[in-house]
């Protein structure tokens, strides 16, 4: 898991950079949906219109962030429900640009510790929350929910 701070200029932009040496070529408009996988790239993840990134969580297939609005935003593979957005239906597997994350009212989450298939976060009223695959306890429940 990668937990950084992000420092972003007034028009609310995270830029992500991978640190692999890629071909000058390959650095051509990269965006969140294409360029080379090899690394060496930034990339710019827009964040929702008045919205600055502050932190960055990264997980095994997708990333979450928290905005300076409170709210916190995921994107990536969805189909195990782990970007918290309730609903992993065909038209919501994948998502290129960040979408909110359905926090439960009033609650805004301090930590955020995604994995490969689920997402756990601590919220400022104590509880710990989960969403995503339940798989070997992952989500910290007795039972899985899906």
């Amino acid at each position: 898991m990668i937990k950084t701070s992000i420092r972003n200029g007034a028009i609310g932009l995270a830029t992500v950079a991978l640190l692999v040496a890629a071909p000058a070529a390959a650095l051509a408009n990269p965006a969140p949906d294409s360029g080379p996988i090899d690394g060496g790239t930034t990339v710019t993840v827009p964040a929702p219109e008045g919205v600055t990134f502050t932190e960055l969580y990264a997980g095994g297939f997708h990333t979450l962030a928290t905005g300076s609005d409170g709210n916190t935003y995921a994107w990536g593979y969805n189909e195990e429900g782990q970007l918290g957005i309730g609903d992993k239906s065909a038209a919501n597997r994948v998502k290129l640009l960040p979408v909110p994350v359905a926090q439960p009212d009033g609650v805004k989450f301090t930590d955020i510790q995604p994995g490969g298939y689920h997402t756990l976060a601590l919220g400022d009223d104590g509880s710990l929350y989960s969403w995503g695959r339940m798989r070997k306890g992952s989500l910290a429940r007795a039972t899985p929910q899906r």
